[in-house]
Order: C-alpha cells, then sequence, then structure tokens
C-alpha cells in the first residue's frame, strides 16, 4: 500500500479531465507547479519509483485489497491497521476473470475471486504483472488504527460481515467484498 510522498492525490471532479465524466469526483495530482493533472493507469503508476510506503504486501493481496476498496492489515509489530479507501487514478474498473478465461488461463466455469488470487499467488511475477495491469484503475489508501468497528459503505452504514455488493449507477455489480 503505497503513497507518493512528492505528488499527493486530491479530489477534484473528473469533468475537469473529460468533460463527459463531469460531477464524478476523481484523483488529481497536484505537482506544486502548474495545473492538477489527471494520474496515470495502473501501468504507469507501478512502473515508477515507489514513494513512502505505508505498508508492504504481495501483488495480488495490494490487488484485491484495490479492488475491495478497505481492509485489515496485521503489521508484524503486532499492530492491527486498516487500509482505508481515499481515492482512485480515475481509470474505469477492468475485471481481468473474463481477459484470463479467455487466455485459458482459468476454467470457463470457474473465475471466482478465489480462483483469480491463486492463480496470481502461483503466477507471482511478470505472468501475473501482466494480468493485474489489464485493470487500469489503482486505488490510493490512508492507514489508521483499527478499532475493531465494522467497515461502513458509501452511506456511511455498517456493512455487513460476509458480504457487500457496490452497484454502479447502471445497476451493474461492480465489486463484490468476501
Amino acid at each position: 500500500v503505497g503513497e507518493d510522498a512528492e505528488v499527493e492525490p486530491c479530489l477534484v471532479d473528473a469533468g475537469a479531465f473529460d468533460p463527459g465524466q463531469a460531477g464524478r469526483q476523481t484523483a488529481a495530482q497536484d505537482t506544486g507547479n502548474g495545473p492538477l493533472r489527471p494520474y496515470p493507469d495502473r501501468t504507469a503508476i507501478e512502473a515508477s519509483a515507489p514513494g513512502k510506503a505505508l505498508a508492504w504486501m504481495r501483488p495480488e493481496d495490494l490487488f484485491f485489497l484495490q479492488i475491495q476498496g478497505s481492509g485489515i492489515l496485521n503489521l508484524d509489530d503486532g499492530r492491527r491497521m486498516k487500509a482505508v479507501y481515499a481515492a482512485n487514478n480515475g481509470w474505469p474498473f477492468l475485471s481481468i476473470a473474463n481477459p484470463m478465461r479467455s487466455r485459458g488461463l482459468l476454467a470457463g466455469d470457474n473465475t471466482s475471486a478465489e480462483t483469480i488470487r491463486a492463480w496470481l499467488a502461483d503466477h507471482r511475477g511478470p505472468d501475473a504483472q501482466a494480468i493485474m495491469r489489464l485493470n487500469p484503475r489503482y486505488a490510493f489508501f490512508n492507514l489508521v488504527p483499527d478499532d475493531g468497528r465494522r467497515p461502513v459503505g458509501t452511506a456511511n452504514v455498517p456493512l455487513p460481515a460476509g458480504r457487500a455488493l457496490a452497484m454502479g449507477k447502471s445497476g451493474s455489480v461492480v465489486l463484490q467484498c468476501v
């Protein structure tokens, strides 16, 4: 889970970069010497030198944390911290399940999150990285102490234990937290 120490994300109306996205919040880079600029895609972010790291984890765990939007981190010193969604780079979320199935990496009837995570772990390195980079969205987090409370959804209502669904404006399911 990383945070760029030199370029902090700030939330802006996405219409500043794409008039078709007006009214939707997105993260922008404030470099301190000119206009705000949109964040690049996952590939470019991951190719850049890391800034100040908030925590270190396996690439597939970070990928799923970014999809789920929050999580609990158990640190080596025994502390528990919440990784809380702060913003994303403004790129669309693209599922990797269909491309993995199309390439024969997963059975057509078995594209569950658990199966995808296992494949990514078993192929950690360039193969898994290439698959994860098919999703250009990159999420940014803040770390806060774990207060023991359940996570809350966008309506600021505690989520039920086990699962929560996030719905897109069109009514499509865009995320399933397990």
